[in-house]
């Protein structure tokens, strides 16, 4: 085990197993059988992780120092499925599973994007964001995605838009060069898709029966947020 600033950086594979079983669960609704694995496409990825949470200090301290607030445990674990995630069954653990390739930004893009989902979870726990689960998981229910594009839960899509909108809020900033990141679309790309995400949301049918006046504010303050040039970047 090591730990870099504030956060928990988990070495230990057997201490990573036990995370895991954290995100192994309630899967059958992805079509995935076992999300994390053992082996990462990234020789020692925790000490790429603890480089580029060094970088995230250096780069914007108070973007650092809520992440360290609200994430108390990083874990890496290979995959075939995604890069990385967050669980409500388990809020403050972040998992990893970096790529080879990634670039700096593509290491920040990452910790806003787990950020986000953990600062959603909370946000939840403290003012409910849905009324109804049943009405949510029904296919029939599912909207447009911001990053995937997919057709997903109101939860994923809502979480997705917020997760975009700080994306492209990380980016404006022009904090460290975000050109070739992987782990992202283009901005000009993600800016469309989640004003397309945003409108199809707020256009559903059964919108107030499965989101709460606190989601609908959420998702406001995302719209208002998306300006593109605002957010367009060299």
């Amino acid at each position: 085990m090591s730990h870099s600033l504030d956060v928990e950086l988990v070495g230990d594979l057997e201490k990573s197993r036990k995370y895991a079983e954290c995100f192994n669960v309630n899967l059958q609704q992805e079509g995935i059988d076992q999300l994390i694995g053992n082996d990462s496409a990234v020789v020692n990825p925790i000490a790429k992780i603890q480089e580029h949470l060094s970088i995230l200090l250096a780069v914007e301290p108070h973007l650092y120092f809520l992440f360290s607030l609200a994430v108390n445990v990083i874990f890496c674990g290979g995959s075939l499925h995604a890069v990385g995630g967050t669980t409500s069954a388990a809020i403050g653990v972040v998992w990893g599973n970096p790529e080879k390739g990634w670039k700096t930004c593509d290491y920040l893009e990452y910790f806003v994007h787990e950020l986000t989902h953990t600062l959603m979870f909370l946000d939840e726990l403290r003012f409910l964001h849905y009324k109804s689960l049943d009405l949510m998981y029904d296919k029939d229910n599912f909207s447009l995605s911001a990053i995937l594009q997919a057709e997903r839960p109101l939860d994923r899509v809502l979480h997705s838009i917020v997760v975009a909108t700080e994306i492209l809020s990380l980016r404006a900033r022009c904090l460290v060069d975000h050109s070739g990141c992987q782990i992202h679309p283009a901005t000009d790309k993600l800016i469309e898709s989640t004003q397309k995400a945003i409108a199809k949301l707020l256009s559903h049918p059964n919108r107030d029966k499965i989101l709460t006046p606190r989601a609908l504010e959420i998702i406001g303050i995302c719209q208002n947020s998306l300006s593109p040039n605002d957010l367009l970047v060299s």
